[in-house]
């Protein structure tokens, strides 16, 4: 769908780091260029770190708390992933909602799993 044209892709600077661990010739297929001004680095980063320290996304989990973050700070309208544990989570997604509304952050976030959108 995002190749045809109908959603628009976001791969956040984390999700780049977890592809250089694949292999060299499956590389190609999912590397996107991203590019954040010092601002927009500066609130994922506290944002991300606002969710480790009041428990929304385990300690250990500093990787989901960023790709949250970055998703948060992005114009995306979706956030889709496998996680279920931490991240497409009930209690996780009310948590980081009233988390961002505390923060005075005004953005209606929606976090689903692959299968709860690939269907239009």
């Amino acid at each position: 769908m995002i190749k045809n044209n109908y959603y628009e892709g976001f791969v956040s600077a984390i999700t780049l780091n977890e592809i250089n661990n694949i292999p060299e010739n499956h590389k190609e297929k999912f590397i996107k260029l991203i590019d954040n001004d010092d601002d927009t680095i500066n609130n994922i980063e506290y944002i991300g770190n606002l969710l480790i320290k009041k428990k929304i996304i385990p300690e250990n989990m500093m990787d989901d708390a960023l790709h949250i973050s970055n998703y948060i700070f992005s114009s995306m309208n979706y956030l889709i992933s496998w996680n279920c544990k931490h991240i497409t989570n009930a209690k996780v997604l009310r948590e980081i909602k009233i988390l961002l509304l505390n923060e005075g952050i005004n953005k209606n976030i929606e976090i689903y799993t692959p299968m709860e959108v690939i269907y239009v």
